[in-house]
């Protein structure tokens, strides 16, 4: 089951690749396949491209968890801290609140 879902996650990867390469433009789709790479455990490749992404979008929230997510599975935990204190807190759920609030404080 583990292999099929493996499968599965490169094969949307794949798909999302390519919708970039025609338009790279597209926040969604960037997030997307950051998902997927996270997913295969391709933290090393997902950092590439959500720098790439936060020069686009510094202040997409969703692109700077992904960020601090993928940071957590490095055990880079003190690039969590500065990268949740980029984030206006004002723009967030309470369960993503009480995150940043966790690692900032």
């Amino acid at each position: 089951e583990e292999a099929l879902t493996q499968h599965y996650f490169l094969e949307a990867s794949h798909a999302y690749q390519k919708s970039l390469e025609m338009n790279p433009q597209q926040s969604e789709v960037v997030i997307n396949f950051i998902n997927c790479l996270l997913e295969l455990k391709q933290y090393e490749r997902c950092e590439g491209f959500i720098e790439q992404a936060l020069k686009l979008w510094p202040d997409n929230t969703d692109l700077i968890f992904l960020q601090a997510n993928i940071s957590f599975q490095l055990g880079r935990f003190k690039s969590i801290h500065r990268q949740f204190k980029l984030i206006d807190i004002a723009q967030l759920d309470q369960q993503q609140k009480e995150i940043v609030q966790f690692w900032v404080n």
